[in-house]
């Protein structure tokens, strides 16, 4: 028996998906700890489901069977004596490590995040998203629109990520500015569709360059911009997981990418990487 921990937005949730996905394929007894978004202090909500993507819940007989149930004091002893010696984390998981496969009896914490980790699913995993089941009109018309473009997704992330000693300082208006310089460069009349949580920073990065800021996606509905950034023929991504599946939700494949060069400061992310992208 092998136990998925489930954790952090809807990218990572993805990653999580999809590495549960490889495990089930590879013939393990599978099953999600979906703990951490039923707790006081959870900023972050299970959201696979708007998704159409469901996973087998642990019980709490599976999770105290590997000492990771904490609700009685019992529990809470049986994880320090056992639970710990269940966990298997990988903090990053942007190099593949093939080990974690051979794992049983396990929780596995981590983000696994290189398609890798899912290969031989990835596809299926793809094919299953259905952003379709809960798409208002106004998404709707903004995709039909930029099918009928030389449309360019330009994600921004701000918020948790500034300032923030591994995210920060990667995605700069210098970032921004080569990848735009490069997409004039290699397309004909592109129209940036700009997706970003910080309106007015996204303006002071982009400053004079010509865009369409979509913020209509907010709360419980942000997930859908990532449709959006699927439904554009070039990507410039940010180093977020967001980006990542945005991008490969793209069913066309024949669009640039281009993707910074570095995806976590001093964090070797090598294998996060697609070997069709443009790295600035």
């Amino acid at each position: 028996m092998v136990i998925v921990k489930f954790q952090g937005g809807i990218g990572n949730q993805l990653f999580e998906y999809a590495f549960y996905r490889q495990l089930k394929h590879m013939g393990k007894e599978v099953f999600a700890d979906l703990s951490a978004f039923r707790t006081d202090f959870q900023i972050r909500d299970f959201e696979l489901e708007k998704l159409g993507l469901t996973v087998q819940e642990a019980s709490k007989k599976e999770l105290r069977k590997l000492g990771q149930l904490h609700e009685t004091l019992y529990d809470k002893v049986m994880f320090r004596l056992k639970g710990r010696k269940t966990t298997v984390s990988d903090e990053f998981g942007q190099v593949f490590n093939p080990v974690f496969f051979e794992k049983d009896n396990v929780l596995l914490d981590g983000y696994w995040q290189t398609r890798k980790y899912f290969e031989d699913v990835f596809e299926e995993v793809v094919s299953e998203i259905d952003f379709e089941r809960n798409l208002d009109d106004k998404n709707r018309n903004l995709s039909v629109e930029m099918s009928k473009c030389d449309s360019v997704s330009v994600h921004m992330r701000f918020g948790d990520y500034v300032g923030h000693k591994l995210y920060s300082g990667i995605c700069t208006q210098d970032y921004y500015s080569k990848a735009i310089k490069y997409i004039k460069a290699h397309v004909g009349n592109p129209k940036f569709y700009v997706i970003t949580d910080d309106e007015e920073r996204a303006k002071a990065v982009l400053q004079d360059e010509e865009f369409t800021i979509l913020n209509n996606n907010r709360g419980s509905d942000s997930y859908k911009d990532m449709y959006l950034i699927s439904s554009c023929k070039h990507h410039i991504m940010a180093n977020s997981s967001f980006s990542w599946w945005g991008v490969m939700f793209d069913k066309k494949k024949a669009g640039i990418v281009v993707s910074p060069s570095v995806w976590l400061n001093g964090v070797d992310t090598k294998d996060i990487w697609e070997k069709e992208w443009v790295r600035v």
